[in-house]
């Protein structure tokens, strides 16, 4: 990193340390304090969304598995799911891991294996893992384009802290985001954005919000499955 900096510009630049960290008392008590930049990134992204986004009274109360078409979930984490940090913001949180399936048999082997312990809800760390494993196991033995995702979901008590809560994660996110609209109105939800190239998907419906991003080395069309999803959240 230093070799893309040249002296010159250093008065120019500001540093901030962000950790993953908690925004309530989720850390045995003692709140951390939030620094400068990442407040005002939290106070962009939250005009923002606030530009963009109609009112909305939709309220959704339970955060069940989302089918997409052409995958399978092989795996859920209730326990300590991506916008657990968030802490009081949200009521629930949740994270989905699908897989792209085939026809072939011994994709469709593992993928039953993995329904099967996720059904049973066997959520030890060692079951996890060999979950995971399994479906690894089986894309590669299939020959078939291995295409998975992360489905973060965040229930809030009303749409107001739903889009507080957004504008944080996107004010913590790792990499650039970028608002999408189409004549003036957002593309999937009441406001989302979007990573380079498409590779991750944040946006908030009524007191909802989402995360899609992709985890396999085949992209997935995260937009359009961002609309599904939506779609669904919307008739429950």
């Amino acid at each position: 990193m230093h070799r893309l900096i040249k002296q010159d510009d250093w008065p120019k630049l500001g540093f901030s340390n962000v950790p993953t960290r908690c925004l309530d008392e989720c850390d045995a008590g003692h709140v951390a304090p939030v620094d400068p930049v990442t407040k005002d990134l939290f106070k962009d992204f939250f005009d923002l969304i606030n530009v963009v986004a109609p009112p909305d009274p939709f309220i959704m109360n339970k955060l069940d598995l989302i089918p997409l078409a052409g995958y399978v979930a092989y795996h859920t984490n209730v326990e300590t799911p991506h916008f657990a940090a968030l802490g009081t913001l949200l009521d629930q949180s949740v994270d989905y891991y699908y897989v792209a399936v085939s026809d072939k048999p011994q994709m469709k082997k593992a993928v039953a294996g993995a329904r099967t312990r996720l059904a049973a809800r066997e959520v030890a760390d060692d079951r996890k893992r060999s979950v995971t494993k399994a479906v690894t196991k089986a894309v590669t033995k299939a020959d078939v384009p291995d295409r998975r995702l992360r489905l973060s979901m965040g229930l809030a008590s009303t749409p107001a802290k739903a889009r507080n809560a957004l504008a944080w994660v996107l004010a913590q996110s790792a990499v650039p985001l970028s608002l999408r609209t189409s004549d003036g109105k957002s593309i999937v939800g009441n406001a989302a954005f979007t990573g380079p190239r498409d590779g991750s998907v944040f946006f908030v419906r009524g007191n909802t919000i989402a995360r899609l991003m992709n985890l396999g080395p085949s992209p997935a069309k995260l937009l359009d499955l961002a609309r599904t999803v939506d779609l669904v959240v919307c008739e429950r």
